[in-house]
């Protein structure tokens, strides 16, 4: 099975030392799921997926995206999906991640329109 690549309107989110990689696709931001749970902090060695087990599958899928090793499919879910990530626990940094994500999605809404 093969996975289109990701639309010409994507690019990098920086958040301190991190990187989160997103993507439009007909007018929906989507974000690469790994890129999320490394900046929440969560232990995405062994199945990152676990912690997506909640995300519904309208807002998550598959989607080849551009990594330092080249193409790679991975996990991407919708900027909702990664906001209701950081609602699920209580920390300072979660609430630091999630104003990042609101305010991204603010800025790149005024550049896509």
């Amino acid at each position: 099975m093969t996975h289109p690549p990701a639309p010409p309107c994507s690019g990098l989110l920086p958040f301190g030392s991190y990187s989160v990689r997103y993507f439009v696709d007909a007018g929906i931001m989507w974000l690469v799921a790994r890129d999320v749970l490394n900046v929440l902090g969560l232990d995405i060695s062994r199945n990152p997926g676990r912690w997506l087990t909640k995300t519904p599958e309208t807002e998550r899928g598959f989607r080849t995206v551009t990594s330092a090793q080249g193409p790679q499919r991975s996990i991407v879910i919708t900027l909702a999906a990664a906001i209701d990530l950081t609602r699920q626990r209580k920390r300072v940094l979660d609430r630091q991640v999630r104003a990042f994500l609101t305010h991204s999605s603010a800025l790149l809404e005024a550049a896509v329109a």
